[in-house]
């Protein structure tokens, strides 16, 4: 049987299982050419060709360079507290920063102000080894801790131990200072010259009040000339008066109580228990 075979005639309707056009070039986009014909234009890159208007789940990747059309307006990114005041939303540049950051100092401790909503300037230093303060510092708080070493003075009431009081020149009690360098080298009784003491005066053992005396019992009183308080508790005092029992009280020129209890005054002696001469 023969092949038929049709002219399609310009302006006419075709219906084409397949065509073959000879000049178009595979891996490129067919676009109509001059004089009515096809032609092919390269494509820069890969992937699917979209459309302009409605397409929706785009991927781009990659540098991109030339003019943008779109939305600008997006939702404005502002401060908040403790920033300076800014807006962002995407259309021009905009800088951050610290509210009050030029009156901060350098190496100077900063503190929170809650009236203004920024950081201020605090009364501390610190150099990285040394906190100094512009006023007194004043640590408080139920279990303040405090390590290494302290110079200054120091007003209040010190709870622990302290290994060395180098420094220590006067103090109430050193009672947990392990050391005092800087306490007397010896002893400061007895004690040649005058003195004055302001308030109240305690003194455990006997008192010695007298010139060439001998106050020996357990808090004995001498005072006078070649006086000697002996016994506990006793007193004496004149010129060479002597107190030799418990409790006794001797007094006047040359008077003696020996017994306990006793007092013996002017030129006399007691010598019986609780007697009087």
């Amino acid at each position: 049987m023969p092949t038929w075979k049709k002219v399609i005639v310009s302006g006419s309707t075709a219906n084409l299982a397949a065509l073959q056009v000879d000049n178009l070039t595979s891996g490129q986009v067919v676009i109509g050419g001059g004089a009515s014909n096809l032609s092919t234009t390269s494509i820069n890159g890969t992937g699917t060709i979209v459309a302009t208007i409605g397409a929706s789940g785009l991927v781009h990747s990659g540098s991109f360079s030339g003019s943008f059309q779109g939305t600008t307006n997006l939702p404005d990114l502002t401060q908040g507290t403790g920033i300076t005041a800014f807006t962002y939303d995407g259309s021009t540049t905009a800088t951050v920063s610290l509210k009050n950051a030029t009156s901060l100092a350098s190496n100077v401790l900063t503190k929170w102000d809650v009236t203004n909503g920024q950081l201020i300037n605090a009364s501390l230093t610190d150099n990285g080894t040394t906190i100094t303060g512009t006023t007194s510092l004043q640590l408080t708080g139920a279990s303040s801790n405090l390590s290494g070493s302290f110079s200054g003075s120091f007003a209040g009431n010190l709870t622990g131990t302290a290994t060395t009081a180098s420094f220590a020149l006067k103090s109430v009690s050193a009672s947990f200072a392990t050391s005092a360098s800087f306490a007397p080298s010896t002893p400061p009784f007895p004690f040649t010259g005058d003195a004055r003491i302001n308030g109240s005066l305690g003194v455990t053992g006997s008192f010695n009040q007298s010139s060439a005396s001998l106050a020996s019992g357990l808090f004995a009183h001498a005072q006078g000339i070649d006086v000697y308080a002996t016994g506990d508790y006793s007193h004496a005092e004149g010129n060479n008066t002597t107190a030799q029992g418990i409790y006794s009280h001797a007094e006047g020129f040359f008077s003696n109580a020996n017994g306990t209890g006793s007092h013996a005054e002017g030129v006399s002696t007691a010598t019986g228990n609780y007697s009087h001469a």
